[in-house]
């Protein structure tokens, strides 16, 4: 219990320290740091909400991955291997 107490804390500080280290860029030159935090806002917003044209795209790709599987599978599900088991 103590561990993942002090992994939260170790956490904590370390996003706050980001933070404050932002804060500072934010007053000292705006302009890139507004620049940064957009860049990484639209990032984040097209991997949470992706375009459609883009969602097409990698599911087509990925149904031509299945339809190349498919022509390559064996119609029966199994096959019976003879062993060299004596039959009493």
């Amino acid at each position: 219990m103590k561990r993942e107490t002090s992994q939260k804390v170790a956490t904590w500080i370390i996003f706050s320290f980001i933070g404050i280290a932002l804060l500072t860029k934010l007053v000292q030159n705006p302009i890139p740091t507004l620049v940064f935090l957009a860049f990484v806002g639209a990032i984040f917003y097209l991997y949470k909400f992706p375009p459609k044209w883009l969602t097409n795209l990698t599911n087509q790709s990925r149904k031509t991955k299945v339809a190349s599987k498919g022509k390559k599978r064996k119609k029966y599900p199994f096959r019976v291997i003879d062993g060299k088991k004596k039959s009493s």
